[in-house]
């Protein structure tokens, strides 16, 4: 691995168009952004719908807290998936 490909990798840029990757083959999104929520998580599906979910570790589910508001999809950037 070359010291680009390294720096590449530590800047956080290798990693910006894995979201939309995911997602053009059909798959959620799921992230964390405090300026959603600094307790729960968010998921983006397929259809871009948006919402904020907690994980409970003992059960292994997800929980659906409540959908986006149109501020917070903006925040995420939904509509450029």
């Amino acid at each position: 691995m070359t010291q680009a490909q390294l720096d590449k990798i530590l800047d956080g840029d290798f990693f910006n168009e894995i979201p939309k990757e995911l997602h053009k083959d059909g798959k959620n999104i799921i992230g964390y952004e405090p300026q959603l929520s600094k307790d729960y998580c968010y998921i983006i599906y397929p259809d871009k719908k948006a919402c904020l979910i907690s994980f409970d570790k003992e059960t292994k589910k997800s929980t659906i807290i409540r959908e986006l508001t149109q501020d917070e999809y903006k925040i995420l950037n939904v509509e450029s998936l």
